[in-house]
């Protein structure tokens, strides 16, 4: 499940997705990674979460979360001649960063390009 990933490291919850296919394609180095990416999706929405910080709970942020599904998610991502395809992707490799954060950084680039409809340059992954 997609939630087990996105909730604790970017405050999202899929509330819906009906996924149809989904290519990641990536080469690297130890100084980071280059690829592209390809999703097939409808009915994508999410639930923005808001972590409490005396319970440490996460909590819906309804409004948020409305505006966020109407205006800035792409709902529907089909082949076609509309469909987008984040190409060009490049991901810098930190200092003693693991591989395996490099790579759920790269995904979670891709994601963001293929998914957001409006540029989001201050949206970082948590680690």
């Amino acid at each position: 499940e997609l939630n087990t990933v996105f909730v604790p490291f970017a405050n999202v919850h899929v509330k819906t997705i009906n996924m149809h296919a989904g290519h990641i394609k990536f080469s690297g180095n130890s100084k980071g990674i280059t690829g592209t990416a390809r999703l097939i999706y409808d009915d994508l929405k999410i639930e923005i979460l808001k972590p409490d910080p005396k319970t440490h709970q996460v909590k819906k942020q309804g409004f948020v979360s409305f505006f966020a599904n109407l205006f800035a998610i792409r709902a529907h991502n089909r082949v076609g001649k509309k469909e987008v395809i984040a190409t060009n992707l490049h991901v810098v490799r930190k200092r003693r960063q693991p591989f395996a954060n490099l790579i759920w950084e790269f995904f979670f680039e891709s994601l963001k390009k293929v998914i957001l409809k409006v540029p989001t340059p201050n949206l970082k992954v948590e680690m």
